[in-house]
């Protein structure tokens, strides 16, 4: 708030005082403030310096070096895409995986694979291999738009990067059976995949980070496998430093894994129910 006369009291010296009102309970209140005490600091310099009581000449200079490995400066396009090619995958896992499954069930065209000298194992692997096939399109089509449409600058050939696309695309592939096993139609799949959608996508760093947020956010946050993968692409590409341990962004989407092939190895059936 600034008060009434502000002007006069400033050019007179008789002090002249600013409220800024913040909410504690808003991580964006305290930013708000930060930025609004570095404008003010730059008016009470400029100040000082016009009316001669500083010399910027004689002022500390300060010179700022990027961490090695990081970038020299934040570019939210380059952040933004890795986040944009895991959220393909993941929607395609989430998605694709149990549609496509549960569908050519409840249809009876899996029965008709079985007649045939096709085997479950075969089917399972085909059937990977063109998830893979849609992601490996997906993420060319991303990657030149990122790169040649909005400028980013990320080089996914680093050894790191490409592990971290790896264990995405078979965590969020097997995330898929696991909703194709707990599901009794593709409906239902369908509904189920939608209420993981939002919460999974925006509460696992994809798009923003998320390491301060409150209370069950949190929680969410901390089980969710997609802030692992997000965390620990965007470090193997030198975009962060990642806010996750090495050891656990490896370990919580493997957890992950295990526990979709062990569900869907029990649970999953591959005839519809009448």
């Amino acid at each position: 708030v600034i008060p009434r006369g502000f002007n006069q009291a400033v050019l007179s010296d008789a002090g002249a005082e600013i409220t800024v009102y913040t909410d504690p309970t808003r991580s964006g209140s305290a930013l708000a403030a930060d930025v609004i005490a570095e404008v003010v600091s730059g008016v009470n310099r400029e100040i000082l310096v016009r009316i001669g009581r500083l010399d910027p000449n004689n002022e500390i200079p300060m010179r700022n070096e990027s961490l090695a490995g990081m970038p020299a400066s934040f570019s939210y396009a380059s952040f933004l895409l890795p986040g944009v090619v895991l959220m393909a995958f993941f929607t395609a896992g989430l998605f694709g995986v149990p549609g496509a499954i549960l569908y050519a069930r409840d249809r009876f065209q899996l029965r008709r694979y079985w007649v045939t000298p096709l085997t479950v194992p075969r089917y399972l692997a085909g059937f990977s291999l063109g998830q893979l096939g849609l992601s490996a399109v997906q993420f060319a089509v991303l990657f030149a738009i990122g790169e040649y449409g909005l400028g980013a600058r990320v080089n996914f050939a680093r050894p790191q990067a490409i592990a971290f696309l790896i264990l995405g695309f078979c965590t969020f592939l097997a995330f898929g059976f696991l909703i194709a096993a707990v599901a009794k139609t593709a409906n239902g799949a369908m509904a189920i995949a939608n209420i993981l959608n939002i919460p999974l996508m925006f509460l696992g760093g994809l798009f923003f980070p998320v390491g301060d947020l409150p209370g069950f956010l949190r929680a969410i946050v901390l089980v969710n496998p997609v802030t692992y993968i997000a965390d620990g692409l965007r470090a193997g590409l030198g975009l962060t430093q990642g806010t996750t341990s090495p050891i656990g962004s490896v370990l919580v989407p493997l957890g992950w894994i295990a526990l979709s092939v062990l569900v869907a190895a029990r649970r999953l059936s591959w005839e519809a129910e009448r």
